[in-house]
């Protein structure tokens, strides 16, 4: 899960210089804490093939994350759609490209989501989130302790604000 994050990252953020190397398991598990809330907040961020079965409305169909290209879609019955005749522009709708009506009943579609690499934002977000997590562990006698009340830091979730998933995976 961690593919565009590594542990050398984390270590640099965090200001782990004098590090041996026994700390690089807990290292990796706040990475993939970090990693894993944003995905879950904001979808897949490196490219990644989605295959899923969607409800089609009039016009439009929600996209469970923001599709950069169709690879992909059909009918229940198998009748294979036309991909040139439809439209995915980063967001999670797929429309017609004549802003006509869509074929009823629900669709399987194949898209890829996610960016070639991984953009600043979310690079930024994951290392935030994944250093709360490592360092809310780390109470040393005579340092004031690191709230550990929350794991998305408002910094964080100010990084991601433009790249959440709406509720009910619409945006």
């Amino acid at each position: 899960m961690t593919a565009w994050l590594t542990v050398e990252d984390l270590r640099g953020y965090v200001n782990n210089t004098k590090a041996t190397g026994a700390e690089d398991a807990s290292l990796l598990l706040s990475l993939e804490v970090g990693v894993g809330k944003v995905e879950e907040l904001c979808g897949p961020v490196v490219a990644t093939d989605i295959t899923e079965r969607i409800d089609v409305g009039t016009y439009a169909a929600v996209l469970k994350f923001r599709a950069e290209s169709l690879t992909s879609a059909a009918t229940l019955a198998g009748s294979v759609l036309t991909l040139a005749d439809y439209r995915v522009d980063g967001s999670q709708l797929l429309a017609r490209a004549d802003g006509g009506r869509m074929p009823s009943g629900p669709l399987d579609v194949a898209y890829v989501a996610g960016w070639a690499t991984a953009p600043w934002w979310a690079r930024a977000a994951a290392l935030n989130i994944a250093a709360q997590h490592w360092k809310s562990r780390l109470t040393m006698p005579g340092q004031q302790p690191v709230p550990a009340g929350f794991l998305v830091s408002n910094q964080a979730a100010e990084l991601m604000k433009d790249h959440l998933l709406a509720p009910l995976g619409f945006a």
